[in-house]
């Protein structure tokens, strides 16, 4: 018998939708765990304060594992580094869910937010290299499924919420099934960090490229001018990566304790914010196409901004939650586009990624304890006035200082 040799588009098929699979798997894991949120505080019996500071403990997870991400993606490859992460973000919801304990919760968190970012920095990867093998802008779509993921893991939590099933018994029930579909997907991942060869063969364009549009990464060695580039990125990451959180964190607390809606209703409004993420990313990759990174970024970060100041500032429950899904509509774009511009800046994407996602998810370092602390201060109205100024303010940066001439980390296509 005659063993068949898979096809070429095979070989690019499977990896993309195994990447595509993971990112989706983690976006119902914090989907559901963002949704149940204001039941976590209820059941700890937490003030906005203390809800901060316990959150705090997913932002120490996740910096003190994108310290060693780099290092973990280079040895074990993107593929088993995607396992590990995989593995201790299920285990930390787990643990989270198994306990009423605040210290135990505290512990699982920060297993739950090591395990993310190293997930993240991982799944990036592996998808940086999908999208180099198939030579065109393809990063949007697996955050689409992120979003998709994270849209349905909400909706989930709305349902649970209104036939009170329990917040504890939810976490652990979704780590058991997460941990099932993530290990099946990374199964199929690429096995290697080598590129695979793309089916159409290299594509050529004839004369300059659009300074604005997407462009061949370089192929020279990383020029002295990269570690600022690198915190240029970072920066942007920053201001979404904090308002992306927060929402997640913060908007259901703002709905049910503000605003006054029941737990359930309260939920929906972190759905509608994730529905929005979802078709902003499932049609980013055109946009990005069509604009370019840098007029991407600054009329996603101005559209952000005023979409969710305007829903803020009416105090009405439907009008907030319209402005959530005009921020989520923002802010899709913002980090498919800075990873894979920060991986066309360095011959080591894992490292590249790494570092901008230090910078960025800072943003979820500061922003639980930060919007808790102003929360008990002030309100969560109030706290919430942060992101669409941070949102503004990653306009303006990207405006002054984000290279016109960024590459992202694909060959030009002559499509």
């Amino acid at each position: 018998m005659i063993a068949t040799v898979p096809a070429p588009a095979d070989r690019l098929i499977r990896p993309r939708w195994a990447t595509a699979a993971t990112f989706g798997v983690n976006g119902v894991l914090t989907g559901s765990f963002a949704s149940r949120i204001p039941a976590l505080k209820s059941t700890l019996h937490l003030t906005d304060s203390v809800l901060g500071r316990t959150l705090f403990a997913i932002a120490v997870g996740s910096l003190a594992s994108l310290q060693v991400a780099g290092w973990v993606v280079r040895r074990l490859g993107s593929r088993h580094g995607s396992g590990a992460g995989a593995t201790a973000t299920v285990a930390g919801l787990a643990i989270t869910g198994a306990t009423g304990e605040l210290a135990i919760v505290a512990v699982g968190l920060f297993v739950y937010g090591a395990g993310l970012s190293l997930l993240d920095v991982a799944m990036n990867s592996q998808a940086v290299l999908v999208e180099q093998s198939y030579r065109r802008p393809i990063m949007s779509s697996f955050h689409a499924m992120f979003s998709a993921g994270a849209l349905l893991g909400a909706a989930a939590g709305a349902f649970a919420a209104h036939v009170h099933f329990g917040q504890q018994a939810h976490y652990v029930l979704v780590a058991a099934i997460g941990f099932v579909l993530l290990m099946s997907a990374i199964s199929s991942m690429n096995p290697t960090d080598d590129v695979p060869a793309s089916t159409s063969g290299p594509t050529t364009t004839e004369g300059p490229l659009d300074a604005d549009r997407a462009t061949p990464a370089p192929t020279s060695s990383p020029s002295r001018r990269v570690p600022r580039t690198i915190m240029i990125f970072g920066a942007i990451a920053f201001a979404g990566l904090l308002s992306e959180g927060a929402s997640a964190d913060w908007s259901g607390v703002h709905l049910r304790d503000s605003l006054h809606w029941t737990e359930s209703a309260a939920a929906r409004g972190f759905v509608v914010f994730q529905l929005f993420m979802t078709i902003g990313r499932t049609i980013g990759d055109r946009v990005i196409a069509a604009l370019g990174p840098r007029r991407t970024l600054t009329s996603a970060s101005a559209l952000a901004a005023a979409g969710f100041a305007v829903g803020l500032a009416t105090r009405n429950g439907w009008m907030f939650v319209a402005g959530l899904g005009t921020l989520g509509l923002g802010l899709s774009v913002i980090v498919p586009v800075v990873f894979s511009a920060a991986a066309a800046q360095q011959g080591d994407t894992g490292a590249a990624i790494a570092r901008v996602s230090t910078i960025g998810y800072a943003g979820f370092l500061v922003g639980p304890p930060l919007l808790g602390q102003l929360a008990q201060w002030s309100s969560t109205g109030w706290a919430l006035a942060v992101l669409p100024v941070l949102c503004a303010m990653s306009g303006v940066l990207t405006l002054v200082v984000f290279p016109r001439s960024t590459p992202l980390a694909v060959p030009a296509s002559g499509a």
